[in-house]
């Protein structure tokens, strides 16, 4: 009886957390028929409640699968959006805001364009847990009008997949949304980005995210326009096609800049620059496909920058190498120290296509400089050609391939497992790219790698997106703070505990981290109290012997106050 009063207070102290915002439920199997239930009061479909809702609501949607009525979803600006409920009837009803999880319950959102986004939103919008399947694309966000939108919502835990695209930005104004944890699997190209409107700026950043399974994975089309998305800690892995691609591919007339074939824009018109930082690739058939049309010796950089990567098996079946760099307009000439791409700090490893890795036309540059690369030099002119870069239309005193000091060639990576169905590409303690990075090279803000570790742990950086860390050093991942918005789903209470290790077999360890809890519970999915045992000790230690494998939910209380946490056992 305790139990379930101390639960009910659980919903008591969530709704009055929400009190200056509307809460919106939305079941497709309608409501619980459990009177004190807040899923008691739901709506059955997602348009329903996008009709009514405004800034600062928040809406919760069960799992299932929810078309939009009239094919595209339109999210009001400043509404929040959580997925991955367990729906009526699957678990105990007090439990169903503890045990969100958008693997366990898809929530599906479905559509010709699933989201169309053709107006400002501000990043007090927010969608977390959801799968958004469509016809076309998962989402657009689309206004090529030079409207002076502001384009910043945080998408967290979410799925994207189309037939055209997973994701599409072609659109005038600030773009900048956020992408956290989400995937863009399925989909002819997962992502397309397009720069259509001069001195619009293109800049959606993506953290810990997954492309893969897509014919092409990226699409970058920057006829014009400055494009900048940051890509961090990210994996872009079994796409059929190039990771990275512009336009419809080189020759195809619409490289980077094609809106400048003639003349040179000013620097507020046109920039170019993706940038990639602690990034796997491998399994691609190829890693970069690119275009550049515009015809201007003195422009900056239009430069894709690969920082901290790693790159395996990327080699395309035939055709072109991993690196094809062609020009789409013969007046490109880049006599200068310009460059079309960039690695630093970086380890491409079995991505030669017949001992090639690189095609560069009509003088087109590269850099590379701290890194571990596959060919055995990077000497490469129009005069001193290695066989592993292909040059087209050279300049004879133009070297191509640049050398900036720094590089290991020709020698194994020593990866962990790079062979295993999901390649472990870190690093074994002998792998010559260990401590053989330029920490001067680490970007700004740079301060982590793939799996959270420091980015520097023995005095020089690691080539590659990870940094190997000897026993004898603590290299638990670093506390980053999250991203979006805190989430609403369970009791707010500055106390809190820890339960080790999780997922268990039969031992549970539960530290109180100073606080005052005087007794744990292991309680099943229904709400029944399976184990209790009082908390007097700084740790103890739970015997679960008897609990077949499953999810448990592990409560510490101290009167009025608790903190529940999931459990599973092997």
């Amino acid at each position: 009886m305790n139990s379930l009063k101390s639960l009910l207070s659980v919903c008591l102290l969530f709704l009055a957390l929400s009190a200056f915002s509307n809460v919106y439920y939305v079941d497709h199997q309608g409501n619980s028929g459990i009177a004190g239930d807040p899923w008691n009061n739901v709506y059955t479909s997602v348009d329903a409640v996008l009709s009514i809702a405004t800034a600062g609501d928040i809406i919760h949607v069960s799992q299932g699968s929810y078309p939009a009525s009239s094919a595209s979803y339109a999210i009001p600006n400043g509404v929040r959006m959580y997925g991955g409920y367990p729906s009526n009837g699957t678990v105990y009803y007090l439990f169903r805001n503890y045990l969100r999880n958008a693997d366990n319950y898809p929530t599906i959102l479905t559509g010709d364009d699933v989201i169309e986004v053709a107006a400002g939103l501000s990043n007090q919008t927010y969608l977390d847990g959801f799968q958004l399947q469509g016809v076309d694309r998962g989402m657009l966000i689309d206004n090529s009008s030079g409207s002076s939108h502001v384009v910043e919502p945080i998408f967290a835990n979410c799925t994207f997949s189309g037939g055209i695209a997973g994701v599409q930005i072609s659109h005038g104004g600030t773009i900048r949304p956020q992408f956290n944890n989400c995937r863009f699997i399925n989909s002819n190209e997962g992502l397309v980005i397009r720069g259509e409107v001069a001195a619009q700026v293109i800049a959606p950043k993506f953290s810990q995210c997954e492309i893969t399974n897509n014919q092409k994975g990226i699409n970058f089309t920057a006829i014009t326009g400055n494009m900048i998305p940051e890509f961090d800690r990210c994996r872009i892995f079994d796409n059929a096609g190039y990771a990275i691609v512009n336009g419809n591919g080189p020759g195809s007339g619409s490289g980077v800049g094609y809106a400048y074939l003639n003349f040179c824009p000013s620097p507020n018109l046109f920039s170019y620059h993706p940038r990639f930082t602690n990034t796997l690739f491998y399994g691609n058939g190829g890693i970069l496909n690119s275009a550049v049309a515009i015809g201007c010796p003195t422009k900056d950089d239009l430069s894709v920058y690969f920082d901290h990567c790693t790159m395996y098996d990327n080699a395309p079946a035939s055709g072109t190498p991993a690196f094809n760099l062609k020009a789409d307009n013969i007046n490109f000439l880049n006599t200068n120290a310009r460059f079309v791409f960039k690695m630093e700090n970086c380890i491409s490893w079995n991505n030669m296509l017949n001992g090639v890795l690189m095609r560069l036309e009509t003088a087109q540059r590269c850099r590379i400089q701290n890194s571990l690369i596959e060919p055995t030099n990077c000497f490469s002119s129009g005069n001193n050609a290695n066989a592993a870069y292909i040059l087209v239309n050279p300049h004879q005193w133009v070297t191509q391939v640049i050398n900036d000091g720094g590089n290991i060639y020709n020698q194994n990576p020593l990866f962990v497992n790079p062979t295993a169905t999901i390649p472990q590409l870190h690093l074994l303690a002998a792998s010559p790219a260990r401590n053989a990075g330029n920490n001067a090279l680490i970007g700004l803000g740079v301060d982590i790698d793939f799996r959270n570790y420091l980015r520097v742990i023995e005095g020089n950086t690691d080539m590659g997106a990870y940094e190997y860390c000897p026993k004898f050093y603590n290299c638990s991942p670093t506390a980053t703070p999250a991203i979006g918005f805190k989430s609403l789903e369970a009791p707010e209470t500055t106390m809190d505990f820890e339960a080790y290790p999780n997922p268990f077999e039969n031992v549970v360890y539960v530290d109180k981290n100073g606080t005052n809890f005087t007794k744990i519970e292991v309680l099943d999915l229904s709400g029944k109290v399976l184990l209790e045992q009082r908390f007097d000790a700084e740790r103890i230690e739970l015997s679960t012997q008897n609990l077949v494998s499953g999810v448990y939910l592990i409560r510490a209380s101290a009167n009025e106050e608790y903190t529940i946490k999931k459990l599973i056992k092997k």
